[in-house]
């Protein structure tokens, strides 16, 4: 393990030199993270403008959904908005039930991640079941601390969404109409073949024993997720959103890593989840004293928090995700209202919640007695 921790830092740690070095040299152009920035500066004023409660979701799906061509967009945006609407229609329902019963939350929060996992790792749409699972998740904790206000949590995220998601389509189309060179359009994927989630397949021997790391996989997220009320409860934690999230989003690795029974690329995934939301959180931190009460200001240091991260994520080293995780980290530490910045305390409790939720996945991950462990993980 330790040797395993070792190698990934270290390639973090060169693989953050070079994209500096890209970034000061400007080597791969500056069209593309200029997409990133406009797409979140119009979902931010869009935002305002309806005076949403919390703008950040907003900003965060227009650098999400944003790709090279409006035609590697839109599906995002789509999977995206569908996945999000989905999943809040679902926790809605079901948190009549669960916000009085912490047992019924933790249930349902199970069947829903796994259910989230497992179709989101065997069909054409992975990032859909993610919002649906990310979504539903949070529809239901937010029942737990305000159960009258779900409906209205529920739906102006999903709004909040859809702005995000639609002003990053308006920038690429205005991009391609005025001559932007096309990209490579992201593949689209597949299902495992033969491997829609019916009772029929479940019980097939042959099915269960070639797809069981994948079934492990999922039971491991779902009780990675599921097992949060109790941490809540026990440590008195109030801002429950980002240790389930974080807990779940970390988990999320492509089928054959899936399937191949190595833990690295999870491992991995949560050093640059860390490590990208420390670093996007300190940045975020810094801009806030710097910004204080300029609005252009603000505005000039919100674009320089996204173009470093949309670099780091379209970056040459391998380390997307951890620019994702800057940018996500950045966004929601900097972006607290319309405007400037009042308090530190949302940036510091958001990195907390990150932080265990890590923890969590990687407990049980490390305790599931049956969990397939590769050389370099029992190192």
């Amino acid at each position: 393990m330790a040797r395993t921790l070792a190698r990934i830092l270290r390639s973090i740690h060169d693989g953050l030199w070079i994209e500096l070095e890209d970034l000061a040299r400007n080597r791969e152009g500056g069209r593309e993270p200029l997409k990133a920035v406009l797409s979140v500066l119009l979902a931010v004023g869009v935002a305002s403008a309806m005076h949403l409660p919390d703008i950040v979701w907003a900003a965060l799906s227009g650098f999400l959904v944003m790709r090279s061509t409006l035609a590697e967009a839109l599906p995002r945006a789509l999977q995206r908005t569908a996945g999000t609407i989905a999943g809040a229609l679902t926790g809605l329902i079901l948190a009549r039930w669960t916000a009085q019963d912490i047992g019924l939350l933790m249930a349902a929060l199970f069947v829903l991640i796994w259910i989230a996992v497992y179709q989101g790792s065997v069909t054409a749409t992975p990032y859909a079941w993610t919002l649906f699972g990310v979504t539903a998740a949070i529809v239901l904790i937010a029942g737990l601390a305000t159960p009258e206000g779900t409906a209205e949590f529920a739906a102006v995220r999903a709004g909040e969404i859809a702005i995000g998601s639609a002003s990053a389509l308006v920038i690429a189309a205005v991009f391609e109409v005025f001559g932007a060179p096309p990209g490579k359009a992201a593949p689209g994927g597949g299902a495992v073949p033969g491997a829609a989630l019916t009772l029929r397949r479940f019980g097939e021997e042959d099915w269960l024993a070639q797809h069981w790391p994948l079934i492990i996989h999922a039971a491991q997220t779902a009780v990675a997720v599921s097992l949060l009320p109790l941490v809540w409860r026990f440590f008195e934690i109030t801002n429950y959103l980002q240790t389930a999230i974080t807990a779940f989003i970390v988990m999320i690795v492509p089928l054959n890593v899936i399937e191949s029974g190595s833990r690295y690329a999870v491992y991995e995934r949560m050093a640059h989840r860390l490590i990208g939301c420390l670093l996007g959180g300190a940045l975020a931190l810094l801009a806030l004293r710097l910004a204080a009460d300029d609005g252009l200001l603000w505005a000039l240091c919100l674009a320089a928090g996204v173009w470093t991260g949309f670099h780091v994520q379209s970056g040459r080293t391998g380390l997307s995700y951890l620019g994702t995780q800057f940018a996500f980290a950045f966004l929601v530490s900097f972006v607290q209202g319309p405007g400037p910045a009042t308090s530190l305390d949302p940036p510091l409790t958001r990195l907390l919640g990150v932080m265990i939720g890590a923890a969590m996945a990687s407990l049980v991950i490390l305790a599931w007695p049956s969990a397939p462990r590769d050389a370099d993980a029992r190192a």
